[in-house]
């Protein structure tokens, strides 16, 4: 049964958006205001409500997510529990962007390394600002585990960061149980690939190199259509330099991708505030 139409708590879902192994995502209105809805399906998240009390890995994180305040991140609103048509469900309620996805972006319009700098410091800018959620030691902040251009909402030059959180943890469990592989391939960092289940902010890093890499070219460092084959070219190949799509691209900027998508962690930059400086520093010259 559709629930576009229905009232829940007050939110008016109007549009479906989109849908994935955790439930699905709607749009939805309260007052004059737009909001993103995740309806995670029961086995997800019920499931450690049942076994561990109000003390549950996914109430902690939306604890976390309730502390998220930055111009370039989708905000948490609000989240409950509700049965629709005798279905136990989770609701996570987030701001809604407005804008077009950093692919469709990419698709319609060749960036100027100008345009893609800017873009790319702002996306660097909510990276580092999740990263820092709970602190600025290596074992605290949300990695994203999931960053793409999909999950990038572009409008008129400003940036908003989509679906970190709550899904990933969610997503995370459920490699532990069925052996999936959670990510989107090619933007999947070598570590990630090998053990997707113990990963580091250095793995996001990685994917914010593969995604600068394609804003500055409009290609993508390995070439394969075939899974097995990506996997094998992202841990064992070195990725094609930049500056074979783009030559003019600058040389600093180029040793800043390769260096960013380096085959282990401790050859990268080590926070997304170090990325920030190295660029700044170019552009300072």
């Amino acid at each position: 049964m559709s629930i576009i139409g229905t009232t829940i708590k007050g939110f008016k879902i109007i549009e479906f958006i989109d849908s994935g192994g955790f439930g699905s995502v709607y749009k939805a209105e309260k007052g004059s205001a737009l909001y993103a809805i995740k309806i995670f399906r029961e086995d997800y998240v019920l499931k450690e409500y049942r076994e561990k009390g109000e003390n549950n890995r996914i109430k902690r994180e939306i604890d976390i997510m309730k502390s998220v305040s930055h111009p370039n991140l989708i905000n948490y609103v609000d989240d409950f529990k509700e049965t629709i048509s005798e279905i136990p469900s989770f609701f996570l309620v987030m701001e809604y962007a407005e804008g077009l996805n950093l692919r469709k972006l990419l698709n319609q319009n060749k960036l100027s390394e100008v345009e893609a700098i800017n873009l790319f410091m702002r996306i660097l800018d909510g990276i580092n600002a999740l990263h820092s959620i709970r602190g600025e030691s290596e074992d605290t902040g949300i990695i994203h585990r999931d960053l793409k251009p999909e999950n990038i909402i572009v409008n008129n030059g400003e940036i908003k960061i989509l679906d970190y959180g709550i899904s990933k943890i969610i997503d995370y469990t459920s490699i532990t149980s069925t052996g999936e592989v959670m990510g989107s391939p090619i933007y999947m960092s070598p570590e990630q690939v090998n053990d997707s289940k113990h990963i580091d902010k250095r793995s996001d890093l990685y994917t914010l190199g593969l995604i600068f890499y394609e804003m500055l070219t409009n290609h993508l460092p390995y070439q394969s259509s075939i899974i097995p084959e990506l996997f094998n070219k992202i841990i064992n190949e070195q990725p094609i330099p930049p500056r074979r799509w783009e030559k003019l691209i600058n040389n600093e900027i180029e040793n800043i991708i390769l260096k960013l998508l380096e085959k282990v962690p401790y050859k990268r930059y080590h926070s997304a505030k170090e990325l920030i400086s190295a660029i700044k520093n170019i552009n300072s010259t």
